[in-house]
């Protein structure tokens, strides 16, 4: 455990993957530097842009550090910009979401009472259909051992999430898989840490056409892959309930059904919930 004296003398970074969003990192970093409680550290992984982004932040943002990559993907750029870090608390923000002005003021409390891992609320705003939604859902919030719960579904994304270096490293850092990187690294760390919950929305997340929610080239082989790490995850963890198990089978027989057939990541997320597996 952290003590509220040792959190209170961390360095914090935030740490912003991006590739072809132009139109929407702007933002993002602006979100950042507008917080009640500001980062040491802005970190901006370019993962082979082709859109004059690196430009933009070299020229605008001369103080944020820059990390140039090529097709590394989500997982691996996130770990790069750990690497590129020097900060004890990690923040994370995908360049096509932007934080409430309160974000990093609700999250670093947890660390103050010791926490290692901490996430709040993200409002989601589809740009192509118009739907508003929470994630989590006010049924699914859950603080304290987020094992069984997290095994379910992922019920948080990574620019709601605050993590300690310590825990970022024992947990291996975001695997580097075509979909499901947050979800895994979520579980490796719900094995070790109890999280920390702020029942406030801090995050605002835009899906668009260029999400990787609505990523057209979803592949079933990728869905396969995922679901079946999930379940090697849950078959060697101490501590999986019954019920966590049964979900997983559900998951399972579900993706077997469908395949990748469907539009969305909450598309995903409703048929599963339809199902019962959660």
């Amino acid at each position: 455990m952290l003590s509220a004296w040792g959190a209170s003398q961390m360095r914090s970074a935030c740490i912003i993957p991006t590739k072809d969003r132009i139109s929407f990192v702007e933002k993002a970093v602006e979100s950042v530097l507008a917080q009640e409680v500001v980062v040491d550290e802005i970190i901006v992984v370019d993962d082979g842009s082709t859109d004059d982004t690196a430009n933009l932040i070299r020229r605008k943002y001369p103080f944020i550090k820059l990390v140039i990559t090529k097709e590394a993907g989500p997982g691996r750029a996130r770990n790069l910009g750990v690497k590129a870090a020097s900060a004890d608390i990690l923040f994370f923000l995908d360049s096509d979401d932007q934080w409430h002005k309160d974000h990093t003021a609700q999250l670093l409390t947890a660390f103050s009472k010791g926490f290692h891992v901490a996430y709040g609320i993200t409002k989601t705003i589809d740009l192509i259909t118009g739907a508003v939604f929470h994630i989590p859902e006010p049924e699914c919030t859950v603080e304290g051992n987020c094992l069984d719960d997290l095994v379910k579904w992922c019920h948080l994304v990574p620019s709601s999430l605050a993590v300690s270096r310590h825990a970022f490293e024992r947990a291996g850092g975001f695997p580097e898989h075509a979909i499901g990187e947050d979800w895994l690294f979520l579980l490796e760390l719900a094995s070790c840490y109890r999280f920390y919950f702020s029942n406030k929305v801090i995050t605002t997340r835009y899906l668009h056409e260029g999400s990787l929610s609505f990523n057209k080239a979803w592949q079933d082989s990728d869905l396969f892959d995922l679901v079946g790490r999930i379940e090697a995850f849950v078959t060697s963890c101490k501590g999986v309930s019954q019920e966590s198990l049964q979900a997983v089978s559900k998951m399972k027989q579900l993706v077997r059904e469908r395949g990748a057939n469907w539009s969305s990541i909450q598309d995903w997320y409703m048929a599963a919930k339809q199902r019962g597996v959660f």
